[in-house]
């Protein structure tokens, strides 16, 4: 589909929308857009308030606070209510954002908004800008227009408004053409490594042959991953089989506590993350990523909010914190078969069905007395009762399994691994082996190898 039989398209649906009323088509085309960022993820849900106020040269068409991140974003319309494709000039873009940016710096004086009605749409957003108290620490301004950005536009502005960090947004014709053509959901997420390090980052390839699946070891600073979450949010998880709890689960609070108070235990005591790419580009050595292409994070959500809800709400100092991440480069057409399964496997915890294996837990590691740790198990050891006759009679016969020193079987005290070998016993499940040494030693081997399994398949 060409630009032009798109926008021909777009056109007639808002005419039939509206009912062919241009002064309606308007609004009607700013629920469009509302709607369609939401859909991409870039807002979770907006408000409408098709307000201006033209002899003071402000205005505000729609808004959204993503309270998560404290990020306000401000929508303001330019619809051309025309059959062919218009420009948008570089000097209509900067009046439209100083509409966006006067409309702030006017909220922010609290006369403004006790000089609006309640029932006004606008009156909540006006309400919010006055008693923002730190509520508001980051500021989008989105230009929405079905006019095509002209050629001659080389950048867009960069200053802060109202002393917010603030990032300016155009959603053009363009913009909604390429969306559609390319046949996805969401448009590409571009992550620029050089703008975090100089050079980019650094990466150890864990790939022999690059006609293969590429994949890298890489650590990222906890600032950048919280910046890359407070950036593109839950656009980087639509891979991920699980969400964010917000520390509800032991997990979560374990995370926090150690960002919070450890933070240089941090690299040691958490798995990291795992994640996809559509594309990674390195330098010509290869020990360096400089930008990846379509960064999905399929195991390690709460690590990545966790990082980000601490040094937002706890104050932690980020920059201490190291993430390891292993990236694997997954070609386009193979996205929804492979990363899938990634992200499966990865969230999967492996628990053996056999009830000889029973899976690592944390009250398994907290009772083990050994600082060497969760899982490993313990050496043999004689138990306390000393071998010899239990009838006190001479020539009494032990009936003792090979290697228990107890003497009339496994006593309650022994603490040697497996099942008792009391001659008391009428009966003997047939999982049990004789006592015949080969069969016990056969026995043996097979509940080692299944304990060292399940060892391996819970650890973290």
């Amino acid at each position: 589909m060409t630009i032009e039989e798109f926008h021909a398209d777009l056109t007639q649906e808002l005419h039939a929308r509206s009912g062919a009323k241009a002064n309606f088509s308007r609004s009607v085309f700013v629920e469009y857009m509302c709607g369609l960022l939401e859909d991409q993820g870039v807002v979770s849900g907006c408000t409408q308030t098709d307000y201006k106020f033209t002899p003071r040269g402000y205005a505000v068409d729609a808004w959204s606070m993503e309270d998560e991140f404290g990020h306000l974003f401000l929508m303001l319309a330019d619809y051309r209510d025309s059959t062919e494709i218009e420009n948008l000039t570089n000097t209509e873009i900067t009046t439209g954002f100083n509409r966006l940016s006067r409309f702030v710096q006017t909220g922010a004086n609290r006369s403004f908004a006790e000089s609006l009605d309640e029932s006004m749409p606008v009156a909540e957003l006006a309400w919010l800008l006055a008693d923002s108290d730190k509520k508001i620490e980051r500021l989008t301004l989105v230009l929405l227009t079905n006019a095509r950005v002209s050629t001659r536009v080389e950048s867009l502005p960069t200053e802060k408004v109202a002393g917010l960090p603030t990032t300016y947004e155009i959603w053009d014709l363009g913009r909604l053409h390429r969306l559609e053509s390319s046949g996805r959901e969401r448009e590409d997420i571009e992550v620029d490594l050089t703008s975090i390090a100089e050079g980019g980052v650094r990466c150890l390839p864990a790939f022999a042959d690059a006609k293969r699946m590429q994949s890298y070891l890489l650590v990222l600073p906890g600032s950048v991953l919280a910046g890359l979450y407070q950036q593109y949010g839950e656009r980087l998880f639509e891979q991920n089989v699980r969400t964010f709890l917000q520390f509800r689960g032991k997990v979560n609070k374990g995370i926090r506590n150690t960002i919070v108070n450890e933070p240089q235990m941090f690299f040691s005591y958490n798995n990291g993350i795992s994640a996809t790419a559509e594309e990674v580009v390195t330098t010509k050595d290869g020990d360096r990523i400089l930008r990846i292409r379509n960064l999905q994070i399929v195991n390690g959500g709460q690590t990545t909010a966790s990082i980000f809800t601490a040094g937002r709400r706890e104050g932690a100092d980020l920059d201490g914190i190291h993430v390891q991440v292993k990236l694997s480069v997954v070609e386009g057409e193979r996205v929804n078969e492979v990363v899938p399964r990634i992200s499966e496997y990865s969230n999967t915890q492996t628990r053996s069905a056999r009830p000889t294996s029973s899976p690592i837990t944390r009250s398994t590691c907290a009772s083990r007395s050994s600082p060497a740790g969760c899982g490993l198990p313990r050496p043999m050891a004689a138990c306390a009762r000393p071998t010899g006759s239990t009838s006190g009679r001479a020539g009494s016969t032990s009936t003792s399994r090979p290697g228990c020193p107890c003497p009339t079987g496994r006593s309650s005290s022994c603490r040697i691994p497996g099942p008792r070998c009391s001659r008391r016993r009428t009966s003997r499940s047939s999982s049990f082996p004789s006592r015949s040494s080969r069969t016990w030693s056969a026995w043996e081997r097979r509940r080692r190898l299944r304990a060292g399994r399940a060892i391996r398949a819970s650890c973290p």
